[in-house]
């Protein structure tokens, strides 16, 4: 963690298939004092959701099994006081330029605040997660046009 970590203290979990990628963004947003758990399915999220709460999740759009967009919706069931809007940033590096509108929409629509396509440079990453934990902190996380609009990719 260096002088000035824009992340201090934020909780994060990040939900993706491959543990070296997964690794990759752990150590990017812990530079930033960030406290980070990581998983690599859907279903071991929602365990770990059971019992801790996040400040933000950060899961693979696409996974095996369970996919991120599923683990969100059982999330956004949740009352607020359990984790239910906890701020959500989709990730993937499956989808074409052609589709994109239509994934937004998708996410947008299951409460997704942000998506953030393959490969994520770091000040992306971490500019996204702040942008989040900010507006968490007036109100309960809603959708930012300039995260999930035109250029927000």
């Amino acid at each position: 963690m260096h002088e000035t970590a824009l992340l201090t203290g934020v909780k994060i979990l990040i939900v993706e298939a491959y543990a070296d990628v997964a690794y990759l963004y752990q150590m990017m947003l812990e530079l930033e004092g960030a406290k980070v758990t990581t998983t690599n399915r859907a279903h071991l999220a929602w365990a770990i959701l059971e019992v801790e709460k996040f400040d933000v999740l950060i899961t693979e759009f696409a996974l095996p099994g369970e996919t991120g967009l599923s683990l969100l919706q059982k999330l956004r069931a949740r009352e607020a006081d359990y984790g239910g809007y906890t701020p959500a940033i989709a990730i993937t590096g499956r989808f074409s330029h052609v589709a994109k509108d239509q994934l937004v929409q998708k996410l947008r629509s299951a409460g997704f605040q942000a998506f953030l396509p393959k490969p994520i440079p770091v000040e992306e990453l971490v500019g996204a997660v702040m942008h989040l934990t900010q507006s968490q902190a007036d109100s309960h996380p809603t959708l930012s046009q300039e995260k999930l609009g035109e250029d927000g990719a």
